[in-house]
């Protein structure tokens, strides 16, 4: 099942997508313009609301980063959680 949020912060379009599928739920952002360090406590705190009803789901999230390859796993449960990042084409590895 495929949802998708939409909003504007600080004059920016946020879109929110999230893609259940059997095994992972996949969690996309889109921004235009691109986020600054200021917008991501709005961001952040808009986005979480849509994303709690996975405290409790097996599966883990996942987000692709598209300009970097990068791929972030985060796996756990409301109370113990563990993030896990596979370096795809960055630069940064």
């Amino acid at each position: 099942m495929n949802r998708l949020y939409a909003t504007e912060i600080n004059g920016k379009l946020i879109r929110l997508e999230i893609i259940e599928r059997p095994d992972v739920v996949e969690v996309k952002l889109h921004a235009s313009p691109m986020l600054s360090r200021k917008d991501f406590p709005a961001v952040t705190e808009w986005g979480l609301k849509f994303l709690k009803k996975y405290d409790s789901d097996p599966r883990p999230l996942q987000s692709v980063d598209p300009m970097t390859g990068d791929i972030a796993t985060t796996y756990g449960d409301e109370t113990h959680s563990i993030g896990v990042v596979k370096f795809g084409n960055s630069s940064v590895n």
